[in-house]
């Protein structure tokens, strides 16, 4: 019987989220909503 072995381990699941979180891809949101009032806010504060 073959056994499911994840090619993640914890550890690296948890610093590819502390990346994703410290460092946001701006130029692809998912959320286009939330990006624009982002940009938005930002651009008032410049």
């Amino acid at each position: 019987m073959e056994r499911w072995r994840p090619i993640l381990g914890v550890e690296q699941i948890i610093v590819s989220v502390i990346s994703m979180l410290s460092d946001p891809n701006d130029d692809s949101p998912a959320n286009i909503d939330a990006a624009v009032c982002v940009y938005a806010f930002v651009c008032v504060l410049v």
